[in-house]
């Protein structure tokens, strides 16, 4: 009985896996872009052995409320450094496109329809900051000058607000791939 216990849960968690895995694949073949600019791009630790991370801070974040921060002061949270933020743990941000598809924060979803031309953002609380889409990017070990070109990140978005990284983007809006030197 335990095994059969145990072989139904790995079959389960594989089904589970794999369709993940094709809800993404699918969302990555969408037509619908946003693109979220970056306030601020850092690169973190090489804690991978392949590859340079980057950790990607968006802009979109300060817009949805001066006092939230991205990043938690020195020291955490705590009386005296600055209010905490009031959203709930997950949600969705309503957002408009320009004509470049960069999102404008309009307003924190409460389940009220959509204007025509708004779109559902999906965030999340962690700890005291809020993310809204991948925070990492890592590319090849050969770079030159990479990281200072990176302005912008494109997504792939689908109705519900979920969003899959495509690529970090230049000036100009168009996919940057990282030059050997």
């Amino acid at each position: 009985m335990r095994k059969a216990a145990f072989w139904l849960t790995i079959a389960l968690n594989a089904v589970a896996l794999n369709w993940l895995i094709a809800s993404r694949e699918r969302l990555l073949t969408s037509p619908n872009s946003l693109v979220l600019r970056l306030k601020l791009v850092t690169q973190t630790d090489n804690w991978s052995q392949h590859g340079n991370p980057l950790w990607l801070q968006f802009e979109i974040v300060q817009q949805v409320s001066p006092t939230l921060s991205p990043i938690p002061p020195p020291g955490g949270w705590s009386k005296g450094v600055g209010p905490r933020p009031t959203l709930e743990r997950r949600g969705r941000l309503v957002v408009t496109l320009d004509e470049n598809h960069v999102a404008r924060f309009v307003r924190v979803h409460a389940g009220e329809p959509l204007q025509p031309g708004e779109h559902l953002l999906r965030y999340r609380m962690r700890n005291s900051w809020m993310t809204v889409g991948a925070e990492n990017y890592t590319f090849g070990d050969d770079y030159q000058g990479f990281r200072s070109a990176v302005q912008y990140a494109e997504f792939r978005l689908a109705p519900d607000g979920t969003t899959v990284l495509v690529g970090v983007c230049g000036p100009d809006f168009k996919l940057l791939e990282p030059r050997k030197p």
